[in-house]
């Protein structure tokens, strides 16, 4: 992953973002809806991203302003209401997740949901994969014999169940349980470490179009943590030649 680019950006509306499945959608809204940073000349709900020109390697291909990211207090500041709210601590959920997951159903709750949200997983992608979502029954067979695996899933329930009692039901009465443990899913496996450019404190964060980048060998892109206003970029690994596309892979 190379930390410094020296190449020129090029910028996003150089690229042009290809649709292997057309969305089902009426409308259109922009992928980072809550964002005036987005292209109008790019369609921002594919998952591939097409050369229009030659780009040399090591050059930035993309870039994620700050103000696009999904955090504790962004779109909207839920922080000190979780801080105040929550009265059993909790080693496993922090408040900053909390305060996420409550941001990110709001946005799951939005009619028609923005091309990002409509791009994450659903719930059921996670009922076979993370332990929080299985039944005793499976735990019991899956696990059998890893007390300690089990004593931690089952501290894990608890903290979910107990944070979702104290903090979601007073700030979103309308949220399930399991709405809350499929925004929780997304919030854990999906957040990035990057920069606030408020406080130049670290902060917990899902990075639109980032997480979206695959492990496929060989690597066509890298990213890296860009200073404010922007939050993170991707860069080309090698030169992509015009009209070539290629997974975008980190």
């Amino acid at each position: 992953m190379s930390a410094m680019v020296s190449s020129p950006k090029r910028k996003l509306s150089e690229l042009t973002v290809e649709t292997p499945t057309p969305s089902t959608s009426t409308s259109t809204p922009s992928l980072l809806s809550y964002d005036a940073h987005r292209k109008s000349n790019v369609t921002l709900d594919g998952r591939t991203l097409r050369a229009k020109t030659c780009i040399p390697a090591d050059t930035t291909v993309l870039e994620i302003p700050f103000a696009s990211l999904i955090n504790s207090s962004q779109p909207k500041d839920y922080a000190s209401s979780v801080s105040t709210l929550r009265k059993t601590s909790s080693k496993l959920i922090t408040d900053d997740d909390l305060a996420m997951c409550l941001n990110l159903l709001d946005l799951m709750s939005a009619s028609p949901p923005s091309p990002y949200i409509a791009c994450l997983p659903p719930a059921s992608a996670f009922l076979e994969t993370l332990p929080i979502h299985f039944s005793d029954a499976q735990l019991a067979s899956t696990l059998k014999g890893s007390n300690v695996l089990l004593s931690s899933i089952a501290s894990l329930k608890a903290e979910a169940s107990c944070a979702f009692s104290e903090v979601i039901t007073e700030l979103r009465p309308s949220s399930t349980l399991p709405a809350f443990l499929h925004a929780w899913s997304v919030v854990s496996s999906r957040s990035f470490s990057v920069s606030d450019p408020t406080t130049t404190a670290s902060t917990k964060a899902l990075v639109p179009l980032l997480d979206m980048c695959d492990h496929s060998r060989p690597r066509a892109c890298s990213y890296f943590m860009s200073p404010p206003p922007q939050a993170a970029a991707v860069a080309a690994v090698a030169a992509v030649a015009a009209s070539s596309s290629r997974p975008c892979g980190t």
